[in-house]
């Protein structure tokens, strides 16, 4: 497994709903030695930085001994759109509700997402088929446990959609803030 890396401790910090405060108060380091390392403007030695990170997985596996499943933390009243949308519609979808990403779904298959980022863009774009990414989301199945691996592929994704149990019907989608309401 390869180390650690400073620059992941405000991430999992935030996953983890910690405050600067508490992680320097259990890392015996002040909580503006936390705020340097955070921005990239301070190194630390080995000792303390094995404090840090031991603090961190301690409380990432006290999650996954809770059996936080996807199916558990997943929201199942999936908003989704059709490629042949036009993107007036998905703002319509989007907005009211604050999404950032919809799942494009054509014959009940996943074939993109529509991002704000991707409108954005694609300004001149009419059609969602013509602004949405061609980055598929990862399926993962409900049952799977919520593990730091998990929490990174959905950080790094923007999110996972969750598959039904021995199925590939789609049960719904866990984004960074639902990790942040559900499991903290």
């Amino acid at each position: 497994m390869p180390l650690p890396k400073l620059e992941d401790i405000k991430k999992r910090r935030n996953l983890l709903n910690i405050k600067q405060d508490k992680l320097a108060k259990e890392a015996d380091v002040t909580r503006a030695m936390i705020s340097k390392i955070e921005n990239g403007h301070h190194s630390i030695s080995y000792r303390k930085a094995a404090k840090i990170f031991d603090f961190l997985e301690t409380r990432e596996s006290d999650d996954m001994k809770e059996g936080k499943t996807a199916g558990k933390i997943c929201v199942t009243k999936l908003v989704t759109i059709n490629s042949y949308n036009t993107i007036k519609t998905a703002k319509k979808k989007m907005k009211p509700k604050g999404l950032s990403q919809l799942p494009v779904i054509d014959n009940g298959v996943c074939v993109g997402l529509i991002t704000i980022d991707s409108i954005l863009n694609n300004m001149d774009a009419k059609k969602v088929e013509n602004a949405m990414t061609e980055i598929i989301p990862t399926i993962i199945s409900e049952d799977i446990v919520i593990t730091r691996q998990i929490r990174a592929l959905i950080h790094d994704s923007s999110c996972v959609l969750v598959s039904n149990r021995n199925s590939t019907s789609i049960k719904g989608i866990i984004t960074e803030w639902d990790l942040l309401d559900k499991l903290y």
